[in-house]
């Protein structure tokens, strides 16, 4: 390399020789093989491509071939198209705020080409000829006529031979492969119209052929079992921003945020706030420590979306962020709650279904009853039969729990009139048999045994309950005999006195009594028999944790999902019969209802053959 140093040794600014600005060109754009693969995957997807090819060899280290049977190039253009620079999307600068294709930055090519021995075989459909264009180390283009099919076809051998310290940042080659795989399998699941095969060291371990929508690509993705966790979402419009794809069960969780993928007009996209607005809508749903399974699509005008804000494309900014997080959060939570994974159960005795009966045979109720009320000495409490009556649930005395009437209590939470609606009943439609532990509540459906875990059912009727009351209004309030004084650290009155409306909207009364005293004078009926300090102390913790940085809603919803710990019954509590019945009506009356707050779920459901694999009968 020729040295480049002024003659007037008091300069100090000069112009870097071609070779090293291409490499370090090269350096943004190219991290690893799967960055070069990407560039090259998103020309050919532009070029028409139907179908796409890609060759592996040591992680792409060693080779990366990409052929498609897109329009091709002709010999000028390829010529060009090697030049820094260069680009054939765009024309003025109007056009980089509107860009609508894949490969637009101009770089890629001569980028990639710099650190690699490079070679493009290319033809226009209808020419006679192609022509074969060799590049090693940034040099210059040798070209040369040559027989092949129409389309283009790109070999990248020895990629960073000529930088070897990239080469220490790499992983292993299985690692690498990893992640060309991956990039293949996000463009693919943009563009479900193109078919896509990916060989590593000449094994096929990619081959998903043209579908004709989303969904066929969806499945080829996840395989079965996983596809069958996989629910499509509304479409959620605001304004000119629209969302949609598709969520997993809650039950389908990971322990990383890897497949929590999203897409921005047909991008694929690592946007934080995009993943942000998918956790807010799990939030209740799914373990703090895991993370959902959702591949989501939004779309917006060209011109609402900057994506040339990071080099290999995966970041961008939005014009109006806040339309995008909803649109996302309102299709993955509208969907969420509607549930479409409980199956609605058949109807026992004289319960009544929500729904018309299917015509035809009708399953017989498995009849577990006689077999577990023998069974109490391992805590099986058995079936008690007392008139219909309903209760409120209470924490309270010594006991373990106290009854109140109905009307104090909030009953089932209503729901918004353009909320999502899905099939009700499945709850309410299960046998009830007997509690285990007076903790798991075993019922039967049509077809298998359901066991809930009564806190956790209950903890998600109080969290919705609690929500639509701070949404809408207060919660039935229980003024206190004398006014409980509590004191608190210096840090959380003051986090206290930044949030009293927030409290007082649920139904606390509270005034600062002096120092970091407070005195309680009124409480929501639901929390009467609460341990009122724990209670107002964790909801701090959690405001202190949340409230000053996170979105608003999100912050006080983690505040109430700890609240409604507190105000639900809980494992070891004996519930009677009616209480149970209850319990499984409200359930059904509100959203989320397989899960409590915090992500643990409510119920799961044996079969009968799975029962019946168990005792060796299948």
């Amino acid at each position: 390399m020729t040295s480049h140093a002024p003659a007037d040794p008091a300069r100090r600014v000069f112009r870097m020789p071609e070779d090293l600005a291409n490499q370090i060109a090269a350096g943004e754009v190219v991290e690893r093989p799967a960055s070069a693969l990407k560039e090259l995957i998103e020309n050919a997807i532009d070029a028409g491509a139907t179908h796409i090819k890609v060759d592996i060899e040591e992680g792409g280290l060693r080779l990366l071939r990409v052929t498609d049977d897109g329009s091709g190039m002709s010999e000028a253009d390829a010529i060009a198209a090697m030049e820094r620079h260069a680009t054939s999307k765009l024309r003025s600068a109007d056009d980089l705020f509107r860009i609508s294709t894949l490969g637009f930055r101009g770089e890629a090519l001569p980028s990639i080409a710099s650190v690699s021995r490079f070679e493009m075989v290319t033809k226009l459909h209808g020419a006679l000829e192609g022509i074969r264009l060799r590049v090693e180390g940034g040099g210059q283009p040798v070209v040369e006529p040559a027989g092949c099919p129409a389309g283009t076809q790109i070999t990248i051998r020895d990629l960073f031979f000529n930088t070897p310290a990239r080469l220490k940042f790499l992983k292993t080659r299985g690692t690498e492969v990893k992640h060309c795989i991956e990039a293949v399998q996000h463009l693919a699941l943009a563009r479900p119209e193109v078919g896509f095969t990916v060989v590593s060291e000449g094994r096929t371990v990619l081959d998903w052929p043209a579908v004709a929508d989303r969904a066929g690509r969806i499945f080829s993705y996840f395989g079965r079992p996983d596809a069958d966790q996989i629910h499509p979402t509304e479409v959620a419009v605001l304004g000119p921003v629209s969302a949609s794809g598709f969520i997993g069960e809650p039950s389908l969780s990971r322990r990383t945020s890897a497949q929590v993928i999203t897409f921005v007009n047909g991008r694929y996209v690592r946007d934080r706030l995009l993943a942000s607005a998918v956790r807010v809508a799990y939030q209740h749903l799914v373990d703090r420590a895991r993370y959902p399974v959702s591949v989501l699509y939004l779309e917006l005008p060209y011109d609402a979306v900057d994506v040339n804000a990071h080099p290999m494309k995966t970041e961008v900014r939005f014009h109006q962020p806040d339309e995008a997080f909803r649109a996302i959060r309102r299709a993955v939570s509208n969907t969420l709650a509607a549930a479409p994974w409980v199956r609605r159960a058949p109807s026992f005795g004289t319960t009544q279904p929500t729904t018309p009966e299917p015509t035809g045979p009708v399953a017989q109720p498995l009849d577990f009853a006689p077999a577990l009320s023998s069974l109490s000495a391992f805590d099986l409490a058995p079936l008690t039969h007392q008139p219909a009556r309903t209760y409120r649930l209470d924490r309270g005395s010594e006991r373990g729990l106290s009854f109140a009437p109905a009307p104090e209590r909030p009953g089932p939470v209503s729901r918004p009139a353009d909320a999502p609606t899905h099939a009700r009943g499945f709850f309410s439609a299960l046998h009830y048999l007997a509690a285990f532990k007076a903790t798991y509540l075993l019922a039967a459906d049509g077809d298998g045994l359901v066991i809930v875990d009564q806190h956790a059912a209950h903890e998600r009727i109080t969290f919705e309950a609690l929500r639509l009351s701070w949404k809408r209004e207060r919660l039935p309030q229980q003024p206190m005999l004398i006014p409980a004084i509590l004191t608190f650290s210096a840090v959380q009155s003051a986090v206290l006195e930044a949030h009293l409306d927030f409290f007082e909207a649920l139904g606390f009364e509270l005034e600062p009594f002096g120092g970091n005293d407070f005195a309680l004078k009124a409480v929501p009926a639901i929390f009467l028999k609460a341990r009122h300090h724990k209670l107002l102390q964790d909801a701090i913790e959690e405001l202190a944790e949340t409230g000053q940085s996170a979105r608003v809603e999100e912050a006080f919803e983690a505040v109430l999902s700890r609240m409604a710990c507190h105000g639900s019954v809980r494992a070891g509590d004996n519930l009677s019969h009616d209480e149970v019945r209850r319990l499984f009506a409200d359930l059904d009356a509100v959203d989320f209802g397989a899960n409590c707050p915090h992500g643990r779920p409510v119920w799961f459901r044996m079969t009968l053959a799975e029962l019946e694999t168990r005792f060796g009968r299948r």
